[in-house]
């Protein structure tokens, strides 16, 4: 008998032929694009959220058009978010604490401020910035939120405020812990780009919001929202935001009157439909500002940004 002779063609064909079955899958196609959905805050009660926060800001300073310095501030926060009440219009009582708070100063013409709560500090040799910081830490904040996820009371707040301001040129951290942004941190995870709502694909829509980027206070933001995807349970809602401020006179800055010359905020937030939460707030601004007094001028541009990103489930 003649035995079937196995050609290089006819062995490529076999193989091709015993391994039609065994092939890895391939990978499944994209979920097709929703064109609306709905931005609600979901409150399970005594259920901890858990965010990782920071926030940077680089400043240059210029004085009477002469002298010139650099600053800069960046805190990192573990922060914990736990619903302990539910509220009869749908909305809950909140309860924030800080797992972990670090703050990074470096001022213009003073000494560098550094502060974390996994280190153990002296409490008989502390300084001011230490033992106020730590205060700050050990507080937290009750907020109530409404079902539209937008922050309606807030307890504790004021008190860590004070808390800062109380200390000697504290301006710069003064700037950014403050209640515009203990009453962000809520409203970016429960109700970002103006809270609760039914939207569309491409849906533009406009909100005010009072910003700390720049460590500018009492500034007011109008932003252009738009959303730019909804896909996979993930909404992506992106905004341009246009700052503009009275001229008015700053304690902080001596009774100086300040003035915004220019300013521009970018923002993008990644909504987790299913959740009824944020996933992540990414905000980027740059900003220039006027001090003005009798004999004095001090003009400053700052970089910052903003970051609140879920952890890991």
């Amino acid at each position: 008998m003649k035995l079937f002779r196995h050609t290089p063609l006819t062995i490529a064909l076999l193989a091709l032929v015993l391994c039609a079955g065994c092939r890895e899958e391939s990978a499944p196609a994209p979920a097709p694009e929703a064109s609306s959905f709905e931005q609600a805050p979901t409150f399970e009660l005594r259920s901890p959220l858990q965010y990782e926060h920071t926030y940077t800001m680089t400043q240059k300073q210029k004085y009477n058009e002469f002298a010139e310095d650099t600053v800069s501030l960046q805190l990192a926060a573990a922060l914990r978010f736990m619903p302990t009440r539910l509220m009869g219009d749908g909305g809950a009582v909140v309860e924030l604490t800080f797992d972990r708070l670090r703050i990074d100063v470096i001022p213009a013409n003073d000494e560098r401020i550094e502060f974390d709560t996994e280190v153990d500090y002296d409490e008989t040799n502390e300084t001011p910035y230490v033992r106020a910081l730590r205060r700050i830490a050990e507080s937290g904040v009750t907020y109530e939120i409404d079902a539209n996820g937008q922050v309606i009371a807030m307890a504790g707040a004021a008190e860590m405020v004070r808390l800062v301001q109380s200390l000697p040129g504290a301006t710069l951290i003064a700037g950014v812990i403050n209640e515009a942004w203990l009453r962000g941190l809520a409203e970016d995870v429960f109700g970002p780009a103006g809270g609760a709502a039914m939207r569309d694909r491409d849906e533009h829509w406009t909100t005010d919001e009072s910003l700390t980027l720049g460590g500018f206070t009492g500034a007011d933001t109008a932003i252009d929202w738009q959303v730019r995807s909804i896909q996979n349970d993930i909404a992506v809602m992106r905004g341009d935001g246009e700052t503009s401020a009275p001229t008015k006179a700053d304690p902080a800055a001596g009774g100086a009157r300040q003035i915004v010359t220019g300013a521009v905020t970018q923002f993008e937030v990644h909504w987790d439909i299913a959740r009824g939460r944020s996933a992540s707030v990414e905000v980027q601004g740059a900003m220039s500002l006027e001090f003005r007094a009798q004999d004095f001028l001090l003009g400053t541009a700052s970089l910052a940004t903003h970051s609140l990103t879920r952890a890991a489930d």
